[in-house]
């Protein structure tokens, strides 16, 4: 798509061609990380004005923090994510392969144990890291 529309990088009489390293650069450090970074300075300037009713906004502005952060589109796949399937590939499939729906880590923690043999039969396929991650949880 950047080659169709010619795009350019840079100014002047040497403006180089636009490699999928740079998408991949803007989207990462530019979106992910730095967009992150803002939407945690705003949840944190919210919180210090210390007026009733900004919960809610808050609560809204930490997911959307926390998707821009781990690149995930739920809050089923972040939670799985922060209980140590730190990868994108992997807290989709076990959330689609479970059918799960909880938001809480207590929730899904109950819900992995009660289909374990489903869970085991997922993250067997992916490194020996997220199997032990597995059996840990379902301990």
């Amino acid at each position: 798509m950047a080659d169709k529309n010619k795009c350019k990088l840079g100014k002047g009489m040497r403006p180089r061609k636009v490699k999928i390293e740079n998408i991949i650069d803007i989207c990462e450090v530019g979106l992910a990380y730095d967009g992150a970074l803002l939407v945690s300075a705003l949840c944190e300037f919210v919180e210090m004005l210390g007026r009733d009713g900004v919960d809610a906004p808050i609560n809204r502005l930490q997911f959307f923090q926390k998707r821009l952060k781990y690149g995930l589109p739920t809050e089923t796949t972040i939670v799985l994510y922060e209980l140590g399937f730190s990868d994108r590939v992997i807290s989709q499939n076990l959330a689609t392969s479970l059918n799960l729906a909880a938001t809480q880590k207590k929730e899904i923690v109950k819900a992995l144990k009660q289909d374990r043999e489903v869970a085991k039969a997922v993250i067997e396929k992916y490194p020996s890291y997220f199997v032990d991650r597995m059996n840990e949880i379902l301990q």
